[in-house]
């Protein structure tokens, strides 16, 4: 059976400025995506900010070997494609094809997010968990749109580790779970398809 993929992502939320989050964050503005970092605090995605322009710097390196003007240039414009922002009513989550949430490893608080944005997001828009711990039937048990949630584990560091699992969830449309693949492959990572079990790959 040939799937049609959905609308194609571009603008991508992530709540959560941590290892994770800022990981993500990288590979997404350096392969092209629009990013909006959603952290506590400035300060904090001031830091993340800086521990991603690092990253990127070290990529830009290797690819523009002797070559400071082209490494700067690359760091510049993946720079561009990234928004910091404290809460979501600056971040423009109704314009988001994809929201990720890379928040702390806590039920209630992951639950509490989707209620807050629920009513928000489009009706296209595709929500992630990057959760290691828990069911997406669980964290998605009061959630309303869950034909277009579902599962991506990154692994840390986020930019090294190639593989992610994409978790489909008991009501995961096929069309958000191929877009999410390839989103995956778009970011330069090997997606593995997984049911929502724990431990994920099965």
């Amino acid at each position: 059976m040939v799937v049609e993929i959905q609308n194609e992502i571009q603008n991508v939320v992530i709540f959560g400025s941590g290892l994770m989050g800022s990981g993500i964050a990288q590979i997404a503005i350096e392969n092209g995506f629009s990013v909006t970092l959603i952290g506590r605090s400035m300060d904090k995605l001031h830091q993340s900010k800086t521990k991603l322009s690092n990253g990127l710097t070290r990529i830009a390196k290797k690819r523009f070997v002797n070559d400071a003007e082209a490494q700067n240039d690359f760091v510049d414009a993946c720079l561009d494609n990234l928004k910091l922002c404290t809460n979501s009513d600056e971040a423009n989550l109704e314009d988001a094809d994809l929201i990720i949430e890379a928040i702390v490893e806590n039920l209630k608080v992951k639950q509490k997010l989707l209620a807050e944005i629920e009513n928000v997001i489009s009706e296209t828009c595709i929500v992630a968990t990057n959760t290691s711990s828990f069911l997406l039937q669980d964290i998605a048990s009061k959630y309303s749109h869950k034909s277009r949630f579902a599962g991506l584990h990154f692994f840390n560091p986020v930019p090294a580790m190639k593989l992610v699992e994409v978790i489909k969830g008991q009501e995961t449309s096929d069309e958000v779970y191929e877009t999410l693949l390839e989103f995956c492959r778009k970011v330069g990572k090997s997606p593995v398809r997984c049911r929502d079990t724990h431990g994920f790959i099965r």
